[in-house]
């Protein structure tokens, strides 16, 4: 009879289940250890369990010299990948930045190769977005043209091509962005290349300036403006990128000299109007120009400096004689999304041409935003006979499109003069 213990005996699946217990512990425990030196990055981890394996000539994993096995390595794979699986589906590692750390650690040790397969794992929908971009984006460090490739067929996921992307940049931008220029691109990759580099150089452009604009040359015109315009107004309150923008743009062409004086007036219309609106009577440019750019500036003024940049610009057009078509679109966006400090501002306005063209060209965008009442007092405030015949004529058509009944009153209760305009 064998001696009796204290202890009550272990079951075989309650063995299993603690030894899997002590392998994620474990791996919790390193990741932790990994974690501790630092938050502001999530690299992989220095931990001695965390190192990705070497790889001997026939493609076996070696760890401390020693070779491993098929098996032996089969067995590690699936250690890591029900791991992932863990901190992703749980959403662990959205929440916590030493788990953050533990899965740089985890999918440093996969193969390109491995993570590729992978990555076809992970791929069915009710797996989740999280793992397929942690997978991804491990594999693009190692083999950013092979993963961005592999997201050509996942039109639902097409963020994941931008995100392999950026994170491949991130670890080796020269590579990246030369393989943009002078690779062989497939149909996809050339379809996607503006938006990728878009995407990447907004990063750059915050921590190396110099490289980011070493690309502007292959860009299009489109490409060029819409960069350029976004580093320098995210640049505005940086005086030393703004100086260094500004150089750049005075020995490139008009295109980007424009592009960087936009998005110069963009962020000051957002902070400072009158400094931007100074900025423009500073710059050597035409008047046509100045004028662009004033638009430019009022498009970033918030709801509550609307009614102080509106009359600043005013100001500066005191005939209201000179008043480009493309204020009327302004007009529009201001009407919607900053409706409150433009119509306080129109509502305050003195008589005369440029109240006059205001109301005239308000009537529509209140009307079709259902404020029948507000077209309907400046349409009684306009003096200028020609401006007053267009805003009855928009009133009326647009009414009797929605309800004509009611237009039809509206009709009858004008005066006789007003009614004949309608004819």
């Amino acid at each position: 009879m064998k001696p009796s213990s204290d202890r009550a005996p272990v079951s075989a699946p309650l063995r299993r289940g603690l030894i899997a217990l002590v392998v994620i512990g474990g791996a919790m425990l390193a990741g932790y250890g990994a974690g501790r030196t630092s938050r502001e990055t999530s690299s992989p981890s220095t931990h001695p369990s965390h190192r990705p394996a070497e790889r001997s000539p026939a493609g076996e994993s070696r760890e401390n010299g020693s070779a491993v096995s098929k098996e032996e390595r089969a067995r590690q794979l699936t250690r890591i990948k029900t791991r992932v699986r863990e901190l992703c589906l749980t959403g662990t590692v959205m929440q916590d930045w030493e788990a953050e750390r533990e899965l740089a650690g985890l999918l440093a040790q996969l193969s390109a190769t491995e993570l590729s397969d992978f990555f076809k794992e992970v791929s069915h929908p009710y797996q989740g977005v999280e793992i397929r971009m942690r997978v991804l984006n491990a594999w693009a460090i190692k083999d950013g043209p092979a993963a961005i490739e592999a997201t050509a067929a996942r039109l639902d996921d097409v963020h994941l091509a931008f995100d392999a992307y950026l994170a491949w940049g991130n670890k080796d931008p020269d590579a990246a962005l030369k393989w943009l220029r002078e690779g062989d691109l497939s149909a996809y990759a050339k379809q996607q290349k503006s938006m990728l580099r878009m995407n990447f150089l907004f990063v750059l452009a915050d921590r190396d300036l110099e490289k980011s604009l070493n690309e502007v040359p292959d860009m299009d015109a489109l490409e060029k403006k819409l960069f350029l315009q976004r580093v320098t107004a995210s640049a505005a309150m940086d005086e030393t990128k703004i100086i260094r923008l500004q150089e750049f743009a005075a020995s490139a062409d008009e295109g980007t000299r424009n592009a960087v004086e936009d998005g110069t007036v963009l962020t000051m219309g957002s902070k400072d109007p009158a400094k931007g609106f100074d900025y423009i009577d500073g710059l050597e440019a035409s008047r046509a120009r100045k004028t662009d750019l004033e638009l430019t500036l009022l498009r970033a003024v918030p709801n509550e400096r609307v009614a102080e940049s509106m009359d600043a610009w005013a100001a500066r057009h005191p005939d209201g004689k000179d008043i480009p078509d493309r204020m009327w679109q302004e007009l529009g966006t201001k009407l919607i999304f900053y409706r409150d400090g433009m119509r306080a501002w129109m509502d305050g306005m003195e008589p005369g041409p440029m109240r006059d063209a205001f109301y005239q060209h308000s009537v529509r965008h209140l009307v079709s935003r259902g404020d029948r009442e507000r077209a309907l007092h400046y349409i009684g405030q306009i003096e200028d006979p020609e401006q007053r015949v267009t805003a009855i004529r928009t009133m009326h058509r647009m009414w009797s499109e929605s309800n004509p009944g009611e237009a039809k009153t509206w009709e009858e209760s004008l005066s006789e003069s007003d009614r004949k305009l309608l004819e």
